[in-house]
């Protein structure tokens, strides 16, 4: 009776893991494609070249906050926290949460005022190379500051997700940040066919930015409502209580680090792509786009989702169940980020033909920024990975580990960038991105396995991969024989999925139930 018992807890806990990873998928995609939408009609209306390189260099740092926060980084400090406070039962957790809360906000309130005095430094982090062009340099700097504002926006909401987080909510704390596209595609639309269509190009920019900066604050208000109804309070505490906190709160930034590995990645090439011609920065970001669309869809779903049963599972000092819960994360994430790599290399052309080339952008600027997204994707499943385990990592109560593992792969990224800048240009950032990143992720397993014996290497992966790579062979197929960008979009991705979930069934891959339940 209680074997039965038992294992009708687990049954119970993995159908709500899978319906909270796809809650959180369902809704990230959803934002990616108003995402998406937002930077083709960007690129359309304002082209490739230096006004969109000054905009997506000052947007690299905003961008690192809204990825990593809004995807989990503040999960992995503050969810592990909260449920040891919680297990001691009373008003320990609700303490905690306040104190977190008056941290989190006073602490942002600060970063946005630093953010706007020192915006000419954080220029030089993202486009030291604009040194040499003393006005795109200072319209960089101005954009940096108009976007700081946001910093707060973006730590609050993080908070809130990760409040509601911890109770297993997740759709609409990820949902919520369609509200940043939404604005943007808003302005791009004044601009363009409204009241702004007479102003100049910069001054467009500048209020595109400002529109992105204030989004945050219908963002915040949605989830409100929310926390209210789970319970949640917005108390603050007295400042010298919430001191008690800032370790924690400052714990957070390696924490971040850790998970924003491939942001903070795309921040170095950023920077060195900015000695490069003219629209290399751009063609990085849209090329960096469309890979982390699979690693935010599935990855960070993955991570967010499967932190807060990992976090008991270690606590209950439960390595069964922890490695079993890690390695659906990991599968889950992985069965469809290989296939995305594949899949995005072998139609980077058409795709990116789809995507950006209207309007002002033209057809050389699309072919660099597809050769850039071929080396962005053979780091893709590395990106995705990293993510997995460092949050595994974190609910174990390693903090140093991931840390170091990822200063070592930003070490290998800027090292890489130096000596593949020159022969390859743009697409040589982005490939030394993806091999320091497959070696991150070859040290994240290899700790895994050595503190719980955890192993996602195994034949399944391998037929997986196999699966993967024809799959993308197929869709290179399409993109050889069809004349257009859009037939081989239209056409190719659906049959080289179809062959895809084929070869998994015929492989006997019985991991792939992970994602259509059933239904093969």
């Amino acid at each position: 009776m209680t074997k039965n018992a038992n294992t009708n807890e687990a049954n119970i806990e993995k159908s709500s893991a899978q319906k909270d990873f796809f809650s959180w998928a369902g809704a990230n995609f959803l934002t990616k494609a108003l995402g998406y939408l937002r930077d083709a009609m960007l690129v359309a209306v304002f082209g490739g070249g230096a006004l969109t390189d000054a905009y997506y260099a000052a947007f690299r740092i905003t961008n690192l906050f809204r990825r990593t926060l809004g995807e989990g980084g503040l999960n992995a400090v503050f969810i592990p926290g909260y449920a040891v406070e919680r297990n001691k039962g009373g008003c320990h957790a609700g303490e905690f949460a306040s104190r977190f809360w008056t941290a989190t906000l006073f602490g942002s309130m600060a970063a946005v005022i630093a953010g706007i005095i020192f915006c000419r430094p954080l220029t030089y982090m993202t486009a030291a190379g604009f040194a040499g062009l003393p006005e795109y340099f200072t319209f960089t700097a101005l954009l940096t500051a108009v976007f700081a504002p946001h910093f707060l926006f973006v730590n609050v909401s993080a908070y809130f997700t990760a409040l509601l987080n911890s109770s297993n909510i997740f759709f609409l704390p990820a949902i919520s940040q369609a509200v940043f596209s939404i604005s943007v595609l808003l302005a791009l639309i004044s601009y363009k066919f409204g009241p702004f269509a007479s102003i100049e190009p910069k001054k467009a920019l500048l209020i595109v930015a400002a529109a992105a900066s204030i989004s945050g604050i219908i963002q915040v208000a949605m989830v409100i409502p929310s926390l209210k109804k789970s319970g949640f309070s917005l108390k603050f505490s007295a400042l010298k209580d919430s001191i008690r906190v800032f370790p924690l709160v400052f714990a957070a930034v390696p924490a971040t680090a850790v998970l924003a590995q491939e942001q903070i990645s795309l921040l170095i090439d950023t920077c060195f792509a900015s000695f490069l011609p003219e629209g290399s920065i751009t063609a990085i970001y849209n090329a960096s786009r469309l890979t982390q669309f699979p690693v935010s869809m599935f990855a960070a779903a993955a991570a967010a989702t499967a932190l807060p049963y990992l976090s008991r599972f270690s606590a209950e000092k439960n390595n069964v169940a922890f490695n079993a819960h890690l390695y659906r994360a990991v599968f889950t994430s992985q069965l469809m980020l290989f296939p995305s790599a594949f899949g995005l290399a072998a139609l980077s052309m058409p795709i990116c033909s789809l995507l950006f080339m209207h309007g002002n952008f033209t057809l050389e600027q699309t072919s660099l920024t597809a050769n850039v997204l071929i080396y962005a994707c053979i780091g893709l499943p590395a990106f995705g990975l990293n993510k997995v385990m460092a949050s595994a990592l974190y609910a174990r109560g390693h903090k140093k580990m991931p840390a170091l593992v990822i200063a070592g792969q930003l070490a290998a990224n800027i090292i890489l960038c130096f000596i593949l800048m020159k022969p390859l240009g743009a697409p040589g950032l982005l490939l030394a991105t993806s091999i320091s990143s497959i070696a991150a992720a070859a040290a994240f397993l290899a700790i895994a396995w050595r503190l719980t014996g955890f192993n996602a290497i195994n034949k399944s992966m391998a037929k997986t991969v196999l699966c993967a790579a024809g799959a993308g062979g197929c869709a290179w197929v399409f993109a050889w024989q069809l004349d257009s960008f859009w037939a081989p979009v239209i056409f190719g991705i659906p049959a080289a999925a179809i062959l895809y979930f084929i070869g998994l069934a015929y492989l006997n891959i019985s991991e792939r139930k992970l994602l259509i339940g059933n239904l093969i």
